[in-house]
């Protein structure tokens, strides 16, 4: 049985990358998150300048040293890395963008296991300083991780205006049905029933894209309302007063 489950749950996997990773429209909707994700830490980032101070807060902001290299060859295209200090290197994009610190033998190990894994090409040239790519297995890795951190920052009011999200999708598409339900979950919305979400927040863009990522655009109805009934449970989940 478990093994059965295991079986299920990658070819469910594999379907959804595939999905993701075919079709350009879904890839970037999912890197243009990615971008206020990482615009919103370079904020948290530049209230300190100092380099050391600069490399603390982008790890308590949940950016590992990891995702950070992918990321920046993402969204910039190339990550050139430069030594700032003798066991602190620089990385940053095009033009100085997104620049972090990082302690040159982490730096290091890092870029080891992604060049193993084949998920960069690192050149370096004659004054040292290097030039790293993603590989197509290295922009899936991002996509992967775009995809499972997919939110919908609430606002600082709400417009009393909520969201609702029904669909009736068929079992001949359980894995759609189903994926639906855990993307709406992780992605914050409050479940009325099995197949009807609600959100507080505008959030029609994000229900196209999953739509569009699990081919269900005949199932699936979005409607804007200030009215619903017994609403009080979605209000405390929400934090709403």
């Amino acid at each position: 049985m478990a093994m059965m489950k295991k079986l299920r749950k990658r070819k469910y996997e594999k379907k959804l990358f595939q999905r993701v990773i075919g079709i350009r429209g879904n890839r970037d909707v999912l890197l243009a998150h990615l971008k206020k994700e990482w615009e919103e830490i370079e904020k948290e980032v530049a209230r300190d300048q100092r380099k050391r101070k600069r490399y603390d807060t982008a790890q308590q902001a949940g950016i590992t040293l990891g995702f950070t290299l992918l990321g920046i060859a993402a969204l910039c295209g190339v990550v050139f890395v430069s030594a700032v200090a003798p066991n602190v290197l620089s990385a940053f994009g095009r033009l100085g963008r997104h620049r972090r610190y990082f302690r040159k033998k982490d730096f290091m190990a890092q870029l080891y296991a992604f060049r193993q894994r084949g998920y960069v090409e690192a050149v370096k040239d004659d004054e040292g300083c290097m030039e790293i790519r993603l590989t197509e297995m290295g922009k899936i890795q991002v996509v992967k991780r775009a995809l499972g951190d997919l939110r919908i920052a609430p606002q600082e009011q709400w417009d009393g205006i909520w969201r609702v999200v029904l669909f009736d999708i068929p079992e001949r598409n359980k894995w759609a049905r189903e994926g639906m339900r855990q993307s709406l979950k992780r992605m914050g919305f409050y479940p009325l029933q099995k197949s009807t979400f609600v959100f507080p927040y505008p959030c029609r863009e994000e229900v196209a894209f999953l739509r569009n990522l699990y081919d269900i655009g005949h199932s699936v109805r979005f409607i804007e309302t200030n009215l619903l009934d017994t609403d009080s449970d979605a209000k405390d989940f929400f934090s709403l007063s």
